[in-house]
């Protein structure tokens, strides 16, 4: 699996981390390391906190460098305690960060032609990747779960959505259809980015998702 170069970072146990949220979920979240300019995907304590939001500046300290499975995730870090928010970024500001870590259009997203691939394929690879789609994502809520299509390199893709954002504020009625006009009135802003992750396994597949939009 080929994929492009991106910055890349040594987490020891003890590194405080300071980073930029990407996409948030329940107890994880894809950040910018700001200091390495690296992606991160950091698997937190759960917390009845406040939840960040993308562009939110946080601080953790590492509990350990990557998972047991290190090679499935090479982003991966685990934390001592949640995510504490430090601050916010306007999105022109966080471009400086954002700009490097733009997936290439002349590439497949993550070097995967499909929507999966076998873990064993993918082992050790980029499991992060920061989008600019060539069409406006287009929401789908119906009996297979919320998905978004969008273009990329001339060809209309689907993926899961994970964004826990829009999990969250859309109707939970099966079949409900939600077009490109109403994820901009979920988020409160048009989507020009997608920040595409790689599933852990599935059985014996991992799959691309949708984990977060961002304005540019």
């Amino acid at each position: 699996m080929r994929t492009a170069t991106i910055p890349c970072r040594a987490t020891q146990p003890g590194d405080v981390l300071n980073v930029l949220a990407l996409a948030i979920a329940r107890r994880w979240c894809v950040a910018v390391d700001l200091t390495s300019g690296a992606f991160v995907r950091i698997h937190e304590p759960s917390s009845s906190e406040t939840a960040l939001e993308p562009f939110d500046l946080a601080r953790a300290r590492a509990k350990v460098a990557f998972s047991d499975l290190v090679n499935e995730q090479p982003e991966y870090v685990a934390v001592e305690a949640p995510l504490q928010r430090t601050g916010s970024l306007r999105p022109r500001a966080a471009e400086k960060y954002l700009k490097a870590l733009l997936h290439p259009r002349s590439q497949p997203i993550l070097g995967l032609l499909g929507p999966s691939a076998p873990w064993w394929e993918v082992t050790g690879h980029q499991t992060v990747a920061l989008i600019e789609p060539e069409t406006r994502p287009v929401l789908t809520n119906d009996a297979r779960g919320l998905r978004c299509s969008f273009g990329w390199k001339g060809q209309k893709q689907w993926l899961p959505v994970a964004d826990a954002r829009l999990l969250q504020r859309l109707p939970r009625t099966p079949r409900h259809p939600s077009g490109a006009a109403h994820i901009e009135d979920v988020l409160g802003f048009r989507p020009a980015r997608i920040v595409v992750t790689l599933t852990p396994p599935r059985g014996s597949q991992c799959h691309k998702v949708a984990s977060g939009f961002l304005p540019r």
